[in-house]
């Protein structure tokens, strides 16, 4: 049972939600370099909309992929970077009905 509203757990982030009009895009990436979790803030701006989210090593392995439906405002995740070897990765997300990605890089202590 969460005890946020408006919250729900997968099996490496977790993901809360404020409603609010503003652009789409990820806002920060925090903190960087991580060591345990990291914690991500972005915002969408359609009504509902699909996105792809993954995260890829640099090699280009990609190590996270996940599609999901998400309502307008202002999300955080929690990702789960403790299992990662240390090193540098791409977090990108990709609006689907408009075929826009969005990329930040961190660093994995």
């Amino acid at each position: 049972v969460n005890a946020e509203p408006n919250s729900y757990r997968t099996n490496v982030l977790t993901i809360y939600n404020q409603t609010g009009k503003t652009p789409t895009g990820i806002d920060q990436v925090y903190p960087n370099p991580a060591s345990g979790t990291i914690n991500i803030h972005f915002q969408v701006a359609e009504e509902a909309s699909t996105f792809l989210f993954s995260v890829h090593d640099a090699a280009g392995r990609q190590l996270i992929f996940e599609k999901r439906s998400l309502v307008s405002g202002l999300h955080q995740e929690i990702l789960d970077v403790s299992g990662f070897p240390a090193g540098e990765y791409i977090l990108s997300f990709t609006q689907t009905e408009k075929g826009v990605s969005y990329e930040k890089t961190f660093i994995k202590q």
